[in-house]
């Protein structure tokens, strides 16, 4: 499969939590092998955020993570505190 090599696609990339992490990894590893061309913008949230920021919904990623506005395109995992799911329904 080809994509056209002169438009990077930018995309929010929010792993999640649990096995959340490694399912979006093997999908990133997917779409990288295929040389998808997409730009990562990588947030935490979930528990990742909290242990990273002492937050699920980290300050500074709220904007981002309730409307990406950055990129068209989000691949996110669910989170066990379920913060995504509520706010991204």
């Amino acid at each position: 499969m080809q994509f056209a090599a002169e438009k990077v696609i930018p995309v929010t990339l929010i792993p999640g939590d649990g096995i959340g992490p490694e399912i979006v990894e093997a999908n990133v590893m997917v779409l990288d092998a295929l040389h998808a061309p997409f730009a990562w913008d990588v947030h935490q949230a979930g528990m990742s955020g909290l242990e990273a920021f002492g937050d699920p919904l980290p300050v500074q990623y709220r904007s981002v993570i309730t409307m990406p506005s950055r990129s068209r395109v989000t691949l996110r995992n669910v989170t066990h505190s379920g913060i995504l799911n509520r706010r991204m329904a």
